[in-house]
């Protein structure tokens, strides 16, 4: 069976462009690691591939949290509860004068 042929106008270029991921290739990786990477994979039902970028963004989740943003919102939060509105000097002196 022959498959159709697809004609696409130029533009339609960019917009496929958007669809392609970036790949990004390892070299030199150690046999034990390899095999480790391998099995894991097997075990949990992924590719390869699939395996990597799952190990990847866990290991760097705590860099794609936006940190200033989370400190934000804990001060935030300190500020409209009330906790840590006075300083440690006022807090000692009241727990001293008890």
């Amino acid at each position: 069976m022959a498959l159709p042929l697809v004609f696409l106008d130029l533009g339609d270029i960019r917009s496929i462009s958007l669809c392609i991921m970036p790949s990004l290739q390892v070299r030199n990786v150690p046999d034990d690691l390899y095999a480790a990477l391998r099995a894991t994979a097997d075990r949990e039902g992924r590719s390869l591939s699939a395996q990597t970028v799952t190990i990847l963004r866990k290991a760097l989740a705590d860099s794609l949290v936006d940190r200033a943003a989370v400190a934000a919102r804990i001060a935030t939060r300190r500020r409209s509860s009330g906790v840590m509105s006075r300083n440690a000097v006022e807090l000692v002196r009241e727990d001293r004068d008890r």
